[in-house]
This record gives structure tokens, C-alpha cells and sequence, in this order.
């Protein structure tokens, strides 16, 4: 049985479930609607998509929402540890921004089947083909860390999004969240907290800083 959803998750889900099945209205056949939702680490966003993709499904009584990932974008572990990056995990330059920018258009225009991969915690490594998208799957949540960012290969991301959503939580609430995780997969205590002051909390500064009011419809998640 899945744990309640939090209240603020809870009335974010049903705000967009509406607009989103008005949007879905007026999408063209053979095409998906792309939504991205953004925000620092530990803002909900997973927790989100996957509640929306699920409101939405039932909504239409049949499968037309998928949840897609930029954490499958992580560079392996193998690569990390040639390019001296493993210990900052998690940061933009361990992401594959440019492939991730190049799945979608290919997402956005209906291609079906599309493998998209996925990110396994427990293997800590991204995960090729974790799911495939199908010509049933109308609306793509495209959800992670970096997909407003300004620069690099993250603007040709972004502008593949029909609406933009970014989640916004206090710093402090992050850190508790992204403490309790880390440990739950495996971490111990000390490198937890080492891992969020050196790299979750630097990407927090840098996403909410980098983030441009106005380019999005911001909810405060918690």
C-alpha cells in the first residue's frame, strides 16, 4: 500500500490534472503533450509526477500518462570514476544533457515505441529502456533537477516542454528530506550529511538561483 500524499503534493496533483486534461484536449493527434516539472533536490517531484501520471490514468480510465526521468540521463558510475566526478554525483556536468536533450523532440512527437531509461537507486546506475513509451501514452511528465537551467544543453530541453512546472521548498526542508533518503539507500549518517552540504545543497543554490520567475508555474511543495 503507497503512503498518503502529502497534502501540498496532494492539491499541486489536483491542479494540474485539470488544466492538463484541458491542454490534452487541444494536442494534436499522434503527438504527446510534454510537461516539465522541475525543482531543487528534494522538492517532491518524483513523489508528483508519479501522482499525476496515476490522476491522470484514472481521470481517463486507461494508461495515457508516463513519467520521464532526466535522472536516466546519469552518467554510469564507470564514467564518474574516469572522470574524477564520482564524488560529486548528482551535480549537472554527471548528466548526459545532450542525449537527454536530444530524447525530446523524439518524446514530443509521438515516436512510439520510444525506450527511455530510467535511474535503479538501489544499483545507484541508471538503468537502459526502464520504460517504454506507446502510442497509448498521450501526456509525458518530464521530470528532474536541471531542466530550466540556462545553459549548456538544457535550454534545447526545455523549449521541447508545452508547460513548464517548477517546485519550490525551503532549503532547510530539503535538507532534512535528502538526509533521510540518502540513508535510506544505503548511505551511513556521516556521508549522507557530507553528500548533501557538498552536492545537494550546492545544486540547490544553483537550480533556485538559476531559475527565471516567470517561466513557469511555481507550487510550494512543503
Amino acid at each position: 500500500m503507497q503512503d498518503p500524499l502529502p497534502a501540498a503534493a496532494g492539491i499541486i496533483v489536483e491542479a494540474e490534472l485539470r488544466t492538463l486534461l484541458g491542454a490534452l484536449a487541444t494536442t494534436p493527434p499522434g503527438r504527446r503533450l510534454t510537461v516539465g516539472i522541475a525543482g531543487p533536490p528534494g522538492a517532491g517531484k518524483s513523489t508528483v509526477a508519479e501522482a499525476l501520471a496515476a490522476a491522470l490514468d484514472r481521470a481517463c480510465g486507461r494508461t495515457i500518462a508516463a513519467v520521464v526521468p532526466m535522472d536516466g540521463y546519469h552518467l554510469s558510475n564507470a564514467v564518474l570514476d574516469a572522470r574524477g566526478l564520482r564524488a560529486v554525483k548528482g551535480r549537472p556536468e554527471t548528466f548526459d544533457a545532450e542525449s537527454f536533450a536530444a530524447l525530446l523532440p523524439r518524446v514530443r512527437d509521438g515516436e512510439s515505441p520510444l525506450p527511455v531509461p530510467t535511474f535503479t537507486r538501489d544499483l545507484d546506475e541508471p538503468t537502459p529502456g526502464g520504460i517504454v513509451l506507446g502510442g497509448n501514452h498521450r501526456i509525458a511528465l518530464v521530470e528532474g533537477n536541471y531542466l530550466y537551467l540556462r545553459s549548456g544543453s538544457w535550454p534545447a530541453a526545455a523549449a521541447m516542454l508545452d508547460r513548464r512546472v517548477f517546485l519550490m521548498v525551503d532549503r532547510e526542508a530539503c535538507r532534512g528530506r535528502l538526509l533521510a533518503r540518502h540513508v535510506r539507500f544505503g548511505k551511513t549518517p556521516e556521508h549522507a550529511a557530507r553528500h548533501v552540504e557538498t552536492v545537494d545543497l550546492v545544486n540547490w543554490d544553483r537550480i533556485v538561483g538559476d531559475f527565471e520567475p516567470g517561466s513557469a508555474v511555481v507550487y510550494q511543495n512543503g
